[in-house]
């Protein structure tokens, strides 16, 4: 039998007993509470209640109300029960719903609210929500409940009193009540008349921390930063070590100047230097604005401090790789691998990686040799492998290597090929790169990235006709694919030929990756064509400002020479040039701006 026939026996077998319990309570004349066996149909994605506040005053436990079990009351159970098991929601509500309101039962009014919302009936949500909160005064759930569905309906009037009562009865708990309060509000789909609502039944409680914190929360998501930050401010100054203020200011603070943010948690972090979550989002931040030594020494304490924090470690192993420091990042690791990090053939990836980077072959080869297959990582390591063979024993042992991995994935099969033509192409050999490619979309013609990196192989070809017919493909099987609406652009732009349609593809570009710096470069480069130089050297110099990239400056440097900029020019191209010796994009700009 398998798992599902078992369940569902099990629920009928259920059903059929108490039906008979209670009909036989029936015969006896004698009167029953009710019980609501037969629940409302359940799903991890139907509302949920909200959770009880945990109440230090709470009212005296209502009754159960004894109620008869009658014809009627009985087949409404019935229509419950069945509509439920059939999937249909709507009756299933209803028919709970008409219990609700005749027995006045909390827990049958219970049931007639999860299926009311399941069923998203807010009228009737609210209805039987009202009658599980009369009927049990004591259960905060219920009262909760009823204000969230109220808040969901956008009916605050009605909710006012009911909050405003549950808060009464918290006593000590009224901080974190303020809070699940302020979290069910912040879901409001009009948070300016959130917010505004949630300041009049929080002013008795103004001088709380946490009340404090609330508002500012509810400001932030109601577009208005300046009192944000003022209520995170008073909040913080109530409670000056309360981790959550603290990094709710910080928050916001980025938001309108990262520097400030960042000096904030610095100064945070001192103060309270045994906070994991104030550290790590000051040791992020400095990552985050390319400060990576600083971002290093930062991580690097936060581990000592948390020594079994995979994920500290894993950070510190990175950066440590990326500053060079190879036996930082090998130590570092490796505490990774022996924490509870989740995630551990990332950590054997990156070992691998390590080791290839300080030249230890063997070492390298062992640990992506360790990566499981069929995980995420699989594929990037027997690429890793195949490039360190190649380095060993030559082209055809690495593409070899490649061959004889066994996969049954088409997706994964396709990575292969890619890193096959990978391998080609960076040893200059196009031409293969490309009928590798081309035969592969044959076989696999249904997979964008394919199909992307054939039209890319074509470019290098100068094959105009292959480059188009590939790039429209990736866009009829991936419509959102940026980069191949870019490439497109620039590829006629680059051929100064169809110059207005190449800017309509990098605008649609532009439209789903409006930072993407290497889309922005196109657009300059186009206006460039256009012979727009004025806006292509703005829209240039904002592409560089986002990425520092060699193709970007050859750009900008032969918009500037256009202009009669040739001074900077040249001092652009040569600083790049320092940094990118032989780059051929830069290379090439520089010879045409030769006296």
């Amino acid at each position: 039998m398998n798992p599902h026939a078992a369940n569902t026996m099990s629920r009928s077998l259920i059903v059929i007993l108490a039906v008979a319990a209670l009909a036989g309570c029936a015969a006896s004349g004698k009167p029953v509470r009710m019980t609501a066996a037969s629940a409302a149909p359940t799903s991890a994605d139907a509302p949920q209640p909200a959770a009880p506040m945990p109440a230090a005053q709470a009212p005296r436990k209502a009754e159960l109300p004894a109620q008869a079990l009658t014809r009627d009351i009985l087949f409404k159970l019935l229509v419950g029960e069945v509509a439920g098991q059939r999937g249909e929601v709507g009756l299933a509500a209803e028919a709970y719903g008409d219990l609700a309101k005749t027995t006045r039962d909390p827990r049958v009014a219970k049931r007639a609210t999860e299926a009311a919302m399941y069923a998203q009936n807010p009228e009737l949500a609210i209805r039987s929500s009202r009658i599980w909160m009369e009927a049990d005064p004591s259960d905060e759930a219920a009262a909760q409940t009823h204000a969230s569905i109220l808040v969901s309906a956008g009916d605050f009037e009605a909710a006012a009193p009911v909050l405003t009562a549950v808060l009464a009865r918290q006593g000590p708990r009224t901080g974190p009540a303020l809070l699940q309060i302020g979290s069910m509000l912040n879901r409001s789909a009009d948070r300016a008349a959130a917010f505004a609502f949630a300041r009049s039944i929080v002013a008795p409680y103004s001088g709380l921390p946490e009340a404090n914190l609330m508002l500012a929360q509810m400001a932030f998501n109601a577009g208005e930063p300046d009192t944000a930050l003022q209520l995170g401010e008073k909040a913080v100054k109530l409670k000056g070590d309360w981790e959550p203020a603290l990094m709710f200011v910080a928050q916001v603070k980025a938001s309108r100047d990262p520097a400030a943010a960042a000096r904030y948690l610095a100064e945070a972090s001192k103060r309270l230097p045994g906070s994991r979550s104030l550290g790590l989002a000051h040791a992020r931040g400095l990552a985050g604005s390319g400060q990576y030594p600083a971002a290093l020494v930062e991580f690097k304490r936060l581990a000592e401090l948390f020594p079994k924090d995979g994920e500290i470690g894993v950070t510190v192993g990175a950066l440590a790789s990326q500053a060079g420091d190879h036996a930082t990042a090998n130590q570092y690791l490796r505490m990774a691998l022996e924490s509870d990090y989740n995630e551990k053939d990332n950590v054997r990836l990156m070992l691998g990686q390590v080791e290839a980077e300080r030249g230890d072959t063997d070492a390298a080869l062992r640990w992506f040799e360790s990566v499981t297959p069929g995980t995420a990582v699989y594929m990037p390591a027997q690429v890793s492998i195949a490039r360190l063979v190649l380095k060993a024993s030559g082209m055809d042992a690495a593409r070899e290597r490649l061959r004889a991995v066994r996969t049954d994935s088409p997706l994964e099969q396709v990575q292969l090929v890619l890193a096959e033509a990978s391998l080609l192409r960076d040893a200059g050999d196009d031409r293969a790169a490309f009928d590798l490619l081309d035969a592969a979309t044959r076989e696999y013609a249904g997979i964008a990235d394919l199909w992307y990196d054939h039209g890319m192989a074509a470019e290098r070809l100068n094959l105009l006709d292959v480059v188009e017919t590939s790039l429209r493909k990736v866009i009829e099987l991936k419509p959102d694919h940026a980069h191949a609406y870019n490439a497109l652009g620039f590829s006629l732009a680059d051929r100064n030929v169809r110059l207005l349609e190449a800017r309509g593809y990098i605008e649609q570009a532009l439209q789903l990756a409006p930072e993407d710096p290497y889309i922005i470069d196109s657009l300059g480069w186009v206006q460039y064509r256009l012979g727009e130089h004025e806006d292509a050297e703005k829209t240039l110099r904002r592409a560089m400002s986002i990425k520092d990239d060699p193709e970007v400056v050859a750009h900008l440097a032969e918009v500037l020479a256009t202009r009669g900029k040739t001074s900077e020019a040249r001092n652009l191209l040569n600083g790049s040039l320092s940094k990118n010796p032989g780059n051929s994009a830069l290379q090439a700009a520089q010879s045409r701006l030769q006296p």
